[in-house]
């Protein structure tokens, strides 16, 4: 989390503005997709021994993990909320830790 977090430090900013013109630059949105991909594999190098076995199940958990670690949370809660790194790092551990891809109870 250190990691994703002083990347975003680093680069969240531009990430946010640079995501902003998806839809009217179409180098940018080819290079949004890569990083995408990007992002997805690394969440399932870094939250393999948590993720369900391949199909549905895990689909559904990468697509949480990917939510609680989009550039977007960490700009609601750095910028927009005020929240400073350390309490916005631990909000972003916090939800991730309640993500339990093997509890599925809306079915």
């Amino acid at each position: 989390m250190a990691a994703l977090f002083e990347d975003y430090e680093r680069h969240g900013d531009a990430n946010v503005l640079w995501i902003a013109q998806v839809d009217r630059v179409p180098a940018i949105a080819r290079a949004a997709a890569h990083a995408r991909g990007q992002h997805r594999a690394w969440l399932e190098r870094v939250f393999t021994d948590r993720l369900p076995a391949p199909g549905p199940a895990l689909e559904h958990a990468l697509n949480l993990h990917y939510a609680a670690t989009d550039v977007y949370l960490w700009k609601l809660w750095r910028r927009d909320l005020g929240l400073s790194r350390e309490d916005a790092e631990r909000a972003m551990c916090d939800l991730l830790t309640s993500i339990d891809p093997r509890k599925r109870n809306h079915e």
